[in-house]
């Protein structure tokens, strides 16, 4: 009876902590949790939170898929900035040939037929300017043969040079030249959207990681917590056998002692489940190699209590309305919108266009004599006005409406998203707060599931109770040490939810991203 009581006494005081103002976490996390039964830790793949975000920043497939987008739209804003401002240069030969009869005397005799050829070589090089304009140069070469009596030479040469410069004053054209360069701002807009959406992608998969990699902790502590009752409840019941052997003790309470092992039985192959689950969950947001996935991860970080006040929702408030990427990306889409709005605007004005152009050409037997020529006799200039205008704007103005109906929606949506913000923030400050309570709720739970075990144990030994009794009490031992393990491990995901709430996680973490030559996040 002595031996037993030995036994019950250590049992009950395994989980013993000190309550102080500050928390003290649980002796099951004085050592790592270690793996099931069944596994070599020699070839486990150990791994520590950093590490596991790591791997997650690199290998995710989501997270690469992202990246992929980030570079699809950088390449679409270099595009735009190409089709812009990249100059266009176009080349041409033309060669002709003509057979008929004279028209006039001085053209040739009735019987005579005129053949005549013509090459003509052209280059020109035109470019976008910021104004919406466009300037061109265009030179020219053209070798004519004929047998006409009329013709100056009968095989001679011309060539020009010309200028032309168009440029839209009322449709197409603005003063701050947002307009004529629509494309590209628009473009940029994209560009610095997807920047800020891979923040927002990359935050939600640290939470997930975070998350899985926490399941990972709590699903081997309670595997361990569930090995260590068993233990317990198989050494007593091995000890009361043999009481009952030797006819120290009455068979009454076999049948509970029994039960009760078969029950921890029963939590240890069920935990073990749990253990699996939890490892798959974190290897695939690790997306590790498929001839990896047999192999057990063991964590090397535990959970901690985090004693650090929590700020009061306005200042939660305040800083989420700072640092979300969401509102970042609402200014961009309000930016777009802005955009949108003035674009429809303009395209209700006439389309006026200023053309100016200059230009001179030469003539001479050959190529050198013609060019050489160039300037020298004939010039020219040239300066008008071009109108284009559909009175009526049915289109226009439906176009314009249509805007301000998708403006007003757009701030609906965006009073909305505000809205969700605050309730988020809210939120997860009330959850940090209640995830702190109930660390310290768990620990209380534990220590005087701890004193009533030791309490039932010495009214065992004073045979005022049964080992069905004692078995009970170690049982709620083991769901107070499981509860507050859950309690510490659901505390970290408060901690990081309220992070994703205030969109600091990222900067918490030190999660740095490398898109398309420039760094982003944490």
């Amino acid at each position: 009876m002595k031996t037993l009581a030995a036994i019950l006494l250590a049992i009950a005081t395994a989980g013993a902590t000190a309550h102080a103002d500050t928390y003290s976490p649980p002796p099951v996390f004085a050592k790592a949790p270690g793996l099931p039964a069944g596994y070599d830790e020699a070839t486990a793949l150990r791994l520590d939170l950093a590490s596991a975000l790591q791997i997650a920043m690199e290998q995710n497939i989501g997270m690469s898929v992202e990246r992929s987008q980030v570079d699809a739209v950088d390449l679409g804003e270099r595009a735009a900035h190409g089709a812009m401002y990249e100059p266009v240069v176009t080349a041409g030969f033309t060669h002709a040939s003509q057979v008929t009869p004279p028209m006039t005397k001085q053209a040739g005799t009735a019987d005579q037929i005129i053949t005549a050829t013509s090459d003509a070589w052209t280059v020109g090089v035109s470019n976008r300017l910021p104004t919406g304009g466009s300037v061109g140069v265009s030179v020219s070469l053209d070798r004519y043969a004929s047998s006409s009596g009329t013709a100056v030479l009968p095989d001679y040469y011309t060539s020009g040079a010309s200028i032309t410069f168009t440029q839209p004053l009322l449709r197409g054209f603005s003063r701050d030249l947002v307009i004529p360069q629509m494309s590209l701002l628009t473009a940029k807009i994209a560009t610095e959207n997807e920047r800020y959406n891979i923040q927002l992608v990359a935050s939600q998969l640290v939470q997930q990681t975070e998350g899985a990699y926490w399941n990972v902790v709590s699903a081997l502590y309670a595997y361990r917590v569930a090995v260590d009752a068993q233990a317990s409840t198989d050494d007593a019941l091995a000890l009361m056998r043999k009481q009952i052997a030797a006819g120290a003790t009455g068979t009454a309470d076999l049948a509970q002692a029994e039960a009760a092992a078969a029950q921890q039985q029963v939590a240890v192959l069920d935990q073990a489940t749990q253990v699996e689950n939890a490892w798959d969950g974190l290897r695939l947001l690790l997306n590790l190699p498929r001839d990896q996935w047999q192999r057990p991860i063991l964590p090397t970080d535990v959970p901690s209590y985090d004693v650090t006040p929590s700020p009061s929702i306005d200042d939660a408030i305040s800083l989420a309305l700072h640092q979300r990427p969401e509102i970042h990306m609402m200014q961009l889409d309000t930016k777009s919108e802005d955009l949108a709005m003035r674009k429809a605007e303009n395209d209700k004005l006439p389309q006026i266009d200023l053309q100016l152009g200059a230009g001179m050409s030469g003539l001479g037997a050959s190529a050198a004599e013609s060019i050489g020529e160039l300037g020298v006799s004939t010039t020219s200039w040239n300066v008008g006005v071009a109108l284009t205008w559909t009175p009526f704007q049915k289109a226009n103005n439906a176009n314009l409406e249509l805007q301000k109906v998708q403006r007003q929606m757009h701030d609906a949506q965006h009073d909305l998203k505000i809205q969700q913000i605050w309730t988020d923030v809210r939120s997860a400050v009330r959850a940090r707060e209640s995830a702190r309570l109930q660390v310290q709720a768990a620990s209380r739970s534990r220590e005087l599931a701890t004193a009533a075990l030791a309490a039932e144990t010495k009214k065992y030994m004073s045979g005022m109770s049964s080992m069905g009794q004692v078995a009970l009490q170690r049982q709620a031992l083991t769901n107070a040490q499981q509860q507050e393990v859950t309690a510490l491990v659901n505390s970290e995901r408060a901690n990081t939810q309220l992070l994703v709430a205030t969109g600091g996680l990222l900067a918490a973490r030190h999660v740095v991203l490398q898109v398309a030559g420039a760094a982003v996040g944490g």
